[in-house]
């Protein structure tokens, strides 16, 4: 099919009255993160894209989409036949005791345990605070006590999932969806969890209706790294998560 002059014309036209608006620095968020109160705002200062990468930004998105348009207006985009990011409808299922959902309630208590057995212990003040365990405390000089920085905390419930799809996730106390990955089992006792920051291992037990978590902490965890952090809060070590489904 032959496309006109004035066709290709018009599309170019409809591109470039898409991208007018586009200014200022486009900032990066996963999505399924809550944006307060959560790993996510951790997340975001301490993975923040280089400036100067940033401030390019808009100008490459400008020449993606005039580029795109720019092609033949019968040609229809086609998904990447290599894209392993989601499972498709012939994976394999996957067949384990992981599979399912798990839940438990959370403390702010068992996080800063959790912390001082990994020997991160002096960072648990500021997690206390990023993770709004303490209502209307936004600073660590606000805490009743930084070394005890748990004073005034409620409990809350948590969950994950893993599906027979590979995908993981995970639930806040209202049932909201807060987190996503996909993961792998490299033997019967060990999952590996994708994320946007890397590959998290964890040993892990099911024993009736209760799943027992074992972070393999990666080597920047001594550093505080996001990903470390993350580890033990998804695993909450030593605690059990009681099967819902």
């Amino acid at each position: 099919m032959t496309i006109s002059v004035q066709t290709r014309a018009s599309a170019l036209l409809a591109c470039a009255r898409l991208a007018t608006p586009v200014q200022g620095a486009i900032m990066y968020e996963p999505p399924n993160f809550p944006t307060q109160g959560s790993v996510f705002k951790r997340f975001k200062r301490r993975n923040r894209w280089p400036q100067t990468f940033v401030r390019t930004l808009p100008s490459l998105f400008v020449a993606s989409l005039l580029v795109g348009c720019g092609s033949d207006a019968g040609t229809s985009a086609r998904p990447n036949a290599d894209s392993t990011s989601t499972p498709t409808a012939n994976a394999p299922k996957v067949e384990s005791e992981l599979v399912g959902e798990w839940q438990r309630i959370n403390t702010c208590q068992g996080l800063v345990r959790g912390m001082t057995e990994a020997g991160l212990g002096k960072f648990a003040a500021e997690h206390v605070v990023d993770e709004a365990w303490v209502p209307r405390v936004t600073t660590v000089d606000q805490l009743q006590d930084p070394e005890h920085p748990c004073i005034g905390a409620a409990a809350r419930k948590h969950g994950h999932f893993f599906t027979a799809d590979g995908l993981f996730g995970s639930r806040d106390e209202d049932g909201n969806q807060v987190d996503d990955g996909t993961y792998d089992l490299p033997d019967d006792r060990t999952v590996v969890i994708n994320k946007e920051f890397g590959k998290i291992t964890f040993h892990f037990k099911v024993d009736g209706n209760q799943l027992f978590l074992t972070p393999v902490l990666p080597e920047c965890a001594k550093k505080d790294c996001f990903a470390g952090f993350w580890a033990i809060s998804v695993a909450e070590p030593g605690l059990s998560w009681n099967r819902v489904k």
